[in-house]
């Protein structure tokens, strides 16, 4: 069995991906809410995935990295060590230390004026893109800055990245590869015109035909497993460009979609995408190793508890969870009901606590 960690809002790119191309891992992955965690007392023996690292709190983060840590005392795989692994910021700047990466990026705490121009400013933890367009001076990116604060962005989490030219022949190339456990393969190209490329609008024969030699010649294969170890990360995929046939890494997400509906896709491209479902798949059945049953035991501080207790819009999400459509979540109507009593009980003891002050007071 292989348990899927995530935060209870995002199942969904591993839960499309099973539900609509590879049922026959419902049996084989289930999906664990980091919320339900600390509810819990054991955790059931088999493989675990350590996935959204980059959406989670230092509190869940802690969280995480002593579940890894318990997983891995009793002798069972666990991929992506929350402690270890890398997240945006820090993958990209030592990745332009090591020289790797043309670019750098800068934090807006450090103070730092970027060594070049032109530059964009994004958030550091999620995967919507660029919030501004290409700015070309200190002047451009102060008024972006100023403009992006007091629409409500935080800035401890913006990032200003030095923008790296992969264009060819008027076209960007975003080449995207998986790593789960020691398997790195090709997924995909997406091709624009533009720079920030985040759909396929420009598909023709002969472009299918390039992305198809990519997805089956995987030709940076080494470089990229040694970026993952570098950035310590065993599931995820890395999205990136070539500049002067050098790759340059824009991010690793370790909770990407790992294959939309197939109506998502140019039926020229959809054989090949095919082909990457099939080593999904079996990527994932190598690391289901496991084979027994039993539980680890996990005794959490009481105060890491609290920091890591779903708040009511989370809650809502994992009441839910037994009735969606996918079957396969390692959520139940105990847990909801769980969460429910607990809220009860919290609620109940501020009335009789209120309640109390009142006949005191009188």
């Amino acid at each position: 069995m292989i348990y899927f960690l995530v935060h209870s809002k995002q199942s969904w790119p591993i839960t499309t991906f099973v539900d609509f191309f590879a049922p026959r891992l419902a049996s084989t992955v289930r999906v664990l809410p980091y919320e339900l965690i600390p509810r819990r007392t054991r955790l059931p023996r088999g493989a675990y995935i350590f996935a959204d690292l980059e959406r989670l709190s230092p509190a869940r983060l802690q969280l995480a990295g002593f579940i890894h840590q318990r997983v891995r005392e009793a002798g069972l795989p666990a991929l992506n060590d929350p402690r270890r692994a890398m997240r945006r910021y820090d993958l990209l700047r030592s990745l332009h230390e090591k020289g790797t990466n043309d670019f750098n990026v800068y934090r807006l705490s450090e103070g730092m004026t970027p060594a070049r121009f032109p530059v964009f400013v994004r958030r550091e933890y999620d995967h919507s893109g660029s919030l501004t367009p290409l700015l070309h001076d200190s002047g451009e990116l102060a008024r972006s800055i100023q403009r992006l604060t007091a629409g409500g962005a935080r800035p401890e989490e913006l990032l200003v990245v030095e923008y790296c030219d992969t264009s060819d022949a008027g076209l960007f190339r975003k080449y995207s590869a998986f790593r789960i456990g020691r398997r790195v393969f090709a997924s995909h190209v997406l091709t624009d015109r533009v720079w920030m490329t985040k759909e396929t609008p420009v598909t023709t024969p002969e472009i299918v035909a390039a992305e198809n030699i990519y997805l089956r010649t995987n030709p940076h294969e080494q470089q990229l497993s040694n970026i993952f170890e570098h950035a310590g990360i065993g599931y995820g995929r890395v999205d990136y460009g070539l500049r002067a046939g050098r790759v340059q890494v824009w991010e690793i997400n370790t909770n990407p979609v790992v294959m939309p509906r197939k109506w998502a896709y140019e039926p020229l491209r959809w054989p090949g995408q095919e082909f990457v479902g099939r080593k999904i798949i079996a990527a994932f059945e190598a690391i289901d190793t496991f084979q027994g049953a039993g539980s680890i035991r996990i005794r959490l501080d009481r105060d890491l508890a609290r920091r890591c207790a779903p708040d009511s819009t989370e809650k809502a999400w994992i009441y839910a969870a037994p009735l969606r459509r996918s079957v396969f979540h390692e959520v139940t109507i105990r847990d909801a009901l769980r969460i429910t009593a607990a809220a009860v009980r919290r609620r109940a003891s501020a009335l009789f606590q209120a309640a109390g002050d009142s006949n005191g007071r009188s």
